[in-house]
């Protein structure tokens, strides 16, 4: 063969070479897929139960599957079952797949490394907890076989170690020990060495998630945004959040990775769609997404609502039942019947409050009949009974929930701003940061036989601020960004204030902040999926302003929503009902131009 017949088998070969390579990637790449396990344990047998993991789990299995991942969620697993979960979960995974686990529940640190706890762990020694926990060194070392392109695994367990009162104390008292992951794992603990994870700020925080899972899941939405710049905005989010209620923690990372990962990569590119066009969802789901936003406004106008928009829908009768439960019926003499709860843990704080007096416990079981919380249902007369009985022995949770109840007229009570003013100017002689922020609030705008007094209104919301209330720090950075009461403008500040607030669910300071994203203020650049993010937290809590903010945003098609005319309509009805004029005069254009289904 000459030089030239060789010249030309070369390059003949390597184009073929090349031509296989390509195959065998876009086959690989075509394999590849983004898998996840969500494992949350609450029903322990013989350690301390837990409240928030089982909700944990679920709501990062609702995130992961938006990110495109195939989720297998188990909640309240044995040891058995546990074995048999991770066996099959890490078995399914191939070469090239990007992998995430996550555990909420219980673990704990011994000698021979980190455990989560099955919900039947029973363990007197550390020997035990080594034969009936599933140890972490062994998840990595699967997931290493597995040779998964990225394998993240977060561990929501740092909580007191629940197995120090069994016998002699085992293990550390908190807190995980550092990990050294095999390459290509990244590991998240929601608290470092040392530290608890905190599942609740305080006993007035309501969020369904412990405080790391609930920062985590806030961001993973964004596009654009590598794990590792995520985790570290989660570490200093948490660190911050810790920090109102004078306590540390700070998630801690470990990483193994290389390359980037995302949840949701840097672009997404969606078909415009045609001017109001037939919403993508089905008029069914549009209905049961209307009728759960009903359900969690809970009040008669947005069961009205509902009615006007789906007069023969499913949820019809309900709406109705609704409507006539929460109309002012004439005082009964006589206390009425209260189911008792099925829920066993309000069950118990039900037999505290009525069978023990105790002013905490009906303060607490009042909220849940308040909210209809708890497995209970919504029952304000209740709540305002027991709201009585705790300020009557001057508890000043029983003193600010009862003057809530005066100032809306609530529980057959009249609207009644000085009687609401009385009960608050109480609570805040026993220093109650929710009660200073309440008042500070009527001496604002003079209500209840007040005077304006703006410079007094916001020393009361520094008060509160100061004790970590969410109501005050979103009132004291409502004062910095309008510059009133003796402080300078602050947009800074202010977002730095509505931050905090927002991250422990007060929906004002959501609102606030998602309109700062949306405009660009206070040193942030401008955002419309954080703002859209913050709206729907917002709107979810039924606050109106939220509500007209986040149907602007569904009807022009903006922060990565579809242009929605029936889901801005919707949302305009929402706010509309709560005398929202913005939002009232939105419905009078858009039936104007017979837009949304108007």
């Amino acid at each position: 063969m000459n030089n030239t017949s060789k010249s030309i088998g070369n390059q003949l070969l390597r184009k073929i070479t090349l031509c296989l390579l390509f195959v065998l990637l876009t086959a690989s790449l075509a394999h590849a897929k983004r898998v996840a396990l969500v494992m949350g344990n609450d029903n322990y047998i013989s350690v301390s139960k837990l409240q928030k993991a089982g909700n944990d789990a679920d709501a990062m299995a609702r995130e992961l599957k938006a990110a495109g991942f195939v989720v297998q969620l188990q909640k309240n697993l044995n040891f058995r079952t546990m074995v048999r979960t991770i066996d099959s979960f890490t078995n399914s995974i191939n070469s090239g797949d990007e992998v995430v686990v996550f555990f909420a529940g219980h673990g704990v640190q011994i000698k021979s490394g980190n455990y989560i706890l099955p919900t039947d762990i029973d363990a007197e020694s550390e020997s035990e907890v080594e034969k009936m926990a599933y140890g972490l060194n062994e998840l990595s070392e699967k997931l290493s076989d597995a040779k998964a392109s990225f394998s993240l695994v977060m561990i929501d367990a740092c909580r007191d170690n629940p197995m120090k009162a069994k016998g002699r104390s085992i293990g550390a008292t908190r807190g995980l020990s550092p990990v050294e992951p095999a390459k290509g794992q990244m590991v998240i603990f929601s608290a470092s060495k040392g530290q608890q994870a905190l599942d609740r700020l305080n006993e007035r925080d309501t969020n369904p998630n412990g405080i790391f899972t609930r920062e985590f899941i806030s961001r993973m939405r964004k596009p654009g945004v590598k794990i590792e710049e995520m985790v570290r905005e989660v570490q200093d989010a948490v660190e911050s959040l810790a920090k109102t209620v004078r306590h540390e923690q700070r998630p801690a990372l470990y990483n193994e990775a290389r390359g980037n990962f995302y949840f949701y990569g840097p672009t997404i590119v969606q078909a415009a769609p045609k001017p109001y066009a037939v919403p993508v969802i089905s008029d069914e789901q549009k209905e049961k997404e209307f009728w759960d936003d009903t359900k969690s406004a809970g009040n008669k106008e947005a069961f009205e609502a509902y009615l006007e928009s789906y007069p023969t829908g499913r949820y019809a009768s309900l709406a109705k039942a609704n409507i006539s439960r929460l109309s002012p019926v004439p005082a009964s003499p006589t206390k009425p019947t209260v189911a008792l709860p099925t829920n066993p843990e309000t069950l118990q704080l039900y037999k505290l409050a009525n069978e023990q007096n105790d002013a905490n416990a009906q303060v607490r079981l009042g909220v849940m009949y308040a909210n209809g919380t708890g497995g209970l249902v919504n029952d304000d007369a209740e709540a305002v009974r027991l709201y009585k009985l705790a300020a009557e022995k001057n508890y000043s949770m029983g003193q600010f929930y009862l003057a809530l109840m005066y100032e809306h007229g609530r529980g057959g009570l009249p609207k009644d701003d000085t009687e609401a003013v009385r009960l608050l100017k109480l609570a805040v002689a026993q220093n109650d940061a929710l009660a200073q922020s309440a008042l500070g609030f009527m001496m604002m705008n003079a209500r209840g036989g007040l005077a304006r007094n703006v410079v007094e209104a916001v020393r009361l919301f520094n008060l509160s601020a100061s004790q970590g209330s969410e109501r005050g720090l979103s009132n004291l950075g409502g004062a910095y960004l309008a510059g009133i009461g003796g402080l300078a403008r602050n947009e800074v500040e202010a977002v730095r204030l509505f931050k905090l607030a927002a991250a422990m669910g007060d929906a004002l300071a959501q609102r606030n902040l998602g309109l700062m994203y949306e405009n660009g203020i206070g040193g942030l650049a401008k955002d419309d999926y954080e703002a859209v993010r913050l709206y729907k937290l917002a709107s979810v809590q039924n606050n109106h302003q939220a509500q007209y903010n986040l149907a602007l945003m569904h009807e022009h098609g903006r922060g990565g929503l579809v242009k929605d005319d029936y889901e801005a309509v919707r949302l305009y009805k929402l706010a509309a009902a709560q005398n929202n004029p913005l939002a009232q005069n939105s419905l009078i254009r858009m039936e104007a131009a017979k837009r949304g289904g108007l």
